[in-house]
Formats: C-alpha cells, structure tokens, sequence
C-alpha cells in the first residue's frame, strides 16, 4: 500500500507473525502468547501474562547477613543481584520474594471451541470469549457459523476454574433494551446456569481492571 500510493512513515513497522508455532513477545509489563482457535478463518487468541512483579525484600534476612539498609537494598528489590564492596554477592532471588501470582488473561477471537483453550487457562484468571448464540439458537443455526453459545462457553469456563468471565460478540438478533426480544439478558441467565465465577457482557467502549488480588471488575459501570 506505501509502495503503490508513494507514501512514507516517519516510523518503522515491526511485522511480527503471530501464528507462527514458536511465537511469544513481551515487554517490560507482560509476555504474550497466542492460541489457534476454530472458526472459518483462521484466528487466535492471546494469552497476556504478567511481567517483572514488584518484589519485596526480605529485609531479617538482609540483616542476618550482615547487610544494613541503603542503595543494594533498592537494587535487589529491583530484581538486580548486587555486589557489595567486600566482594560478597547477593542475587536478589536469595533476599527478595514476590508477594502474589502474576495475572494471566485470555482475549479470544471468533471460535467454535472453548475447549482448545484448556491449557492455556490452567494458571489464567481471566477469559474474555465470544457467546454469539443461546444453546438453543446455536443448535437451530447448526454448526457452519463456527461460533459459540453462552453455555458451551460457561460450561467450559466452570470446568477450568477461570474465576472471571467476560462474554462478547453477540449477534445482532439480541436486544439490549428492557423489553426487546429476544433480549441480552437471556444470553446472561443462560451462562449463570452453568458458571459459578464472576461473570460480564461486554458493551462497546466498556474498560475492565484485573486488580492484584484477581478480583475483576468494570470500570466503565462505576464511573455512568
């Protein structure tokens, strides 16, 4: 397209194949890696890991050894090994812990098959995935979409122990009005049937926080 329309970007494109069989990038925050899925094209999900979690010093130990506070307890809480100025060397993973679980989330695209997912949700507290359909829709549509419903998708979230659960992707017969049929709602019983964790339908614009205790929660709903 830059070639045909002799444009130029004053930055570089890093093209990076996702659906290679090896594929991972991360950065300082957190590591992804993807996950084919079943659908009539091909698509993925990414699986987003959490990166360099804050550590927190074992401070009796420091002291045990004879390491009083100053500027190595700050580069061993970095995750830095430091060498002290009689030669002695203290490597962080010896004197610092990491409180809590790193938070591991699931963004899914267009699939017909939760369960493709089921080991990547081993460790995982969060999969945002499609429920197109109610079970009975989906069964009356038959299999050519390649899309799920709300229970195939509860189901398989209950019996990965994921503890949050956002479903998307609708389709459009849904209405989201109080009295419009078929409505939303039912698409949102339909999986509490099934799954006992903390459950969303998505809306467009809608933000979400993971926070550290891996409690979920929608922050577009606290702030309308």
């Amino acid at each position: 397209t830059l070639d045909n329309s002799d444009s130029s970007l004053s930055y570089p494109l890093n093209f990076i194949d996702s659906e290679a069989p090896d594929f991972y990038w991360q950065d300082d925050h957190a590591g992804v890696t993807s996950v084919a899925l079943s659908h009539r094209v091909p698509c993925r999900a990414y699986v987003f890991t959490e990166r360099n979690l804050e550590r927190q010093l074992l401070q009796d130990k420091l002291r045990d050894y004879d390491v009083g506070p100053g500027p190595s307890w700050g580069e061993l809480q970095k995750g830095h090994d430091v060498t002290l100025p009689d030669g002695r060397l203290l490597r962080s993973d010896d004197y610092t812990q990491i409180p809590r679980v790193a938070r591991r989330v699931i963004v899914a695209g267009d699939n017909d098959d939760p369960t493709l997912l089921a080991d990547a949700s081993v460790g995982s507290h969060l999969l945002i995935h499609e429920a197109t359909y109610t079970q009975e829709v989906s069964e009356r549509v038959g299999p050519w979409p390649q899309h799920s419903s709300a229970e195939q998708v509860a189901r398989f979230a209950q019996q990965a122990q994921l503890p949050n659960l956002v479903l998307t992707h609708f389709s459009s017969r849904y209405q989201s009005g109080p009295h419009g049929t078929p409505n939303i709602n039912q698409l949102a019983a339909e999986a509490r049937q099934h799954y006992q964790g903390q459950l969303f339908l998505a809306r467009d614009f809608d933000t979400y926080r993971l926070d550290k205790d891996l409690s979920l929660s929608c922050l577009t709903a606290e702030n309308s």
